[in-house]
Parts: structure tokens; C-alpha cells; sequence
């Protein structure tokens, strides 16, 4: 799995949550010195798991997946689907229920020469691939003292398209 660029916030006192943080006044034109920010890592873990078509278990290969606190809306982050189906998020507060939400399709490449000839605007186009999308997933889960690894995410085509 490729690592993926990411943005990680720490606030003031040492907190990874907006909700925890010291509050430290400045007044316009005043600087302040002797305020370190420490990252806790000891209390930061990773999530990561699979994404497969419930229809037959082939690793889905294209989408994202949000990662979201109920709890705490300063927790907000987004990977995105390899093609072997994984997603990874690093360096999460632990001790938190996270909604985990599945946005997923499946790019498969045409043969040469099967490829639709549309035209857009005037111009014919062939695409490269046709995109399946499948139906938005969602599951709560618990992040506790270690790493979440293995989750499996089961999608199913969207009712628009099963069967094409």
C-alpha cells in the first residue's frame, strides 16, 4: 500500500482535539514567546482494511474512504482506495468511535478497439475505462490503544447499474 500524503492537527497543551485544547491569548501586535507544541505520538494509531465487491470478493480498486468523529469534528480525514482495494489511515487519536464511510467504484480498462466512441462537445472521445460505481457504505467503528488492522468492507453495485 502506498503512503499517502496526510495532515495532522495538534493543538495547544498538548491535545489532538480541538475540544482539548489550552487556550492561549494574543492580542493584535503582540508576539508571544516560550509556547511549545508537544505530539503526543504514544496516543496515535492507524486504521486500514480492504475493500471487496459483495458480489464475489474481487478487492474493489477506486474510491475514498472518510474517516469522521460524531464526537469531535476536528476529526475529519480521507484515503483513498488502491488498486488492491486497501485503504490506511495514520496517526489517529485512539479512544474514539469514528464513522468509517465507503465511497467506492471500479475502473476496468476496455480491450483496444472495444472502447464506446462518444462525442463531447463536438468531439469524439474514447474512454479509457468504464467506471462501476457501487452503493455508499457506512459502519461505526472503536479506535482503543492500538492499531485497527483488517477491516473488510463488503460493497454492493448501485441498483442502477446491476446487471448492465
Amino acid at each position: 500500500m502506498q503512503a499517502r500524503n496526510f495532515v495532522m492537527s495538534v493543538y495547544s497543551g498538548n491535545a489532538l482535539r480541538a475540544s482539548d485544547a489550552t487556550p492561549i491569548s494574543v492580542t493584535g501586535g503582540e508576539e508571544r514567546s516560550g509556547v511549545d507544541l508537544t505530539v503526543p505520538i504514544h496516543g496515535l494509531h492507524t486504521i486500514s482494511g480492504v475493500v471487496t465487491a459483495s458480489s464475489d470478493g474481487h478487492p474493489v480498486n477506486s474510491g475514498f474512504v472518510t474517516l469522521t468523529s460524531p464526537e469531535d469534528k476536528s476529526l475529519d480525514f480521507q484515503a483513498y482506495i488502491d488498486n488492491t482495494g486497501g485503504f490506511i489511515f495514520y496517526y489517529l487519536p485512539a479512544n474514539t468511535t469514528y464513522t468509517l464511510r465507503v465511497n467506492a467504484q471500479e475502473s476496468t480498462p476496455y480491450a483496444p478497439g472495444a472502447a464506446p466512441v462518444q462525442t463531447v462537445n463536438g468531439a469524439r472521445m474514447t474512454p479509457f475505462a468504464r467506471n462501476r460505481p457501487y452503493a455508499e457504505v457506512r459502519q461505526d467503528i472503536r479506535l482503543n490503544d492500538s492499531d485497527l488492522t483488517g477491516i473488510a468492507v463488503s460493497v454492493s453495485e448501485e441498483a442502477s447499474t446491476a446487471g448492465k
